[in-house]
């Protein structure tokens, strides 16, 4: 089950860690409203203090999984075509997910969130994420990395990346996802059932995404 940290906080008081976890639920519910868990999932409302939580939350988990394999990369599947131009698309999904508590007394996963407070959008229904300035991505000896503007890595993991996958990142861009799964992942790279997890996961809110350039 998810873990949400368990300290509520008011307008002063924004809490630089936390280690008391409890079970909230399942992913449905992350930004739902708690009364009713049919309701439509939404974007967070943005307030400074939930802001800082996020992130602090955030800097946790990845401080408590920062071995290999903690964050699983996905390829979806992309065969170059000079015709069609349509970016490469990388998904980075924590195997933890850090569910926390904001301000507005709804749940959603932290370091999603932080990822949106860093410039990354909210995937939706939209067809393609948003330009993220600053983001971008980066193969590594074994794998691929996302990174913040701040120059660091912000997620990474381990996979064999395929010729044609990194063509069509160079020469188009890359889609950058991270977020949770909504639903166990295969534990190969099936796109033909990574993809609808994709989906499924995007329309609870569960997506932060953007446009960025394949670096080395």
């Amino acid at each position: 089950m998810p873990e949400t940290a368990s300290m509520r906080f008011g307008p002063d008081d924004v809490p630089s860690n936390s280690d008391t976890p409890r079970v909230f639920g399942t992913l449905r519910h992350v930004v739902s409203d708690a009364s009713d868990p049919t309701a439509v999932p939404r974007a967070r409302q943005r307030d400074h203090v939930s802001d800082a939580w996020m992130l602090a939350e955030a800097e946790t988990a990845r401080r408590r999984t920062p071995e290999p394999g903690a964050v699983r990369v996905l390829l979806l599947p992309h065969r170059f075509d000079p015709v069609d131009r349509s970016p490469a698309v990388v998904w980075f999904a924590p195997g933890r997910p850090a569910m926390t508590e904001a301000l507005n007394g709804h749940v959603y996963e932290a370091q999603v969130e932080a990822a949106i407070v860093l410039g990354l959008a909210r995937w939706g229904h939209a067809a393609s994420p948003p330009p993220a300035p600053g983001w971008y991505a980066r193969p590594h000896a074994m794998g691929l990395a996302l990174h913040d503007p701040t120059g660091l890595p912000f997620a990474g993991g381990l996979i064999e990346v395929p010729v044609g996958w990194t063509t069509t990142a160079l020469v188009s861009g890359v889609i950058a996802a991270y977020g949770v799964p909504a639903g166990l992942l295969p534990p190969t790279g099936d796109g033909r059932r990574i993809a609808p997890l994709m989906t499924a996961a995007r329309r609870l809110g569960l997506i932060a995404a953007g446009r960025v350039p394949l670096r080395w």
